[in-house]
């Protein structure tokens, strides 16, 4: 994926943290699972578009 471009799956991710605690639909114990392969895509387009807004926000200033 290129570094621009949005990331369906964190902003998924996101969404369901933020909206339902991330917890697995229909039971309010169990948080839905995560594994290393997600971690590790979501971090490395997080260290491609942040290096892109920075540069952004300094061309603005």
């Amino acid at each position: 994926m290129a570094g621009g471009r949005p990331n369906p799956e964190i902003t998924q991710r996101r969404n369901k943290i933020a909206h339902d605690a991330d917890l697995v639909d229909g039971d309010l114990k169990q948080r839905r699972p995560i594994d290393e392969a997600a971690v590790t895509d979501a971090i490395d387009w997080i260290e491609r578009i942040a290096p892109a807004i920075a540069h952004v926000l300094d061309d603005e200033a």
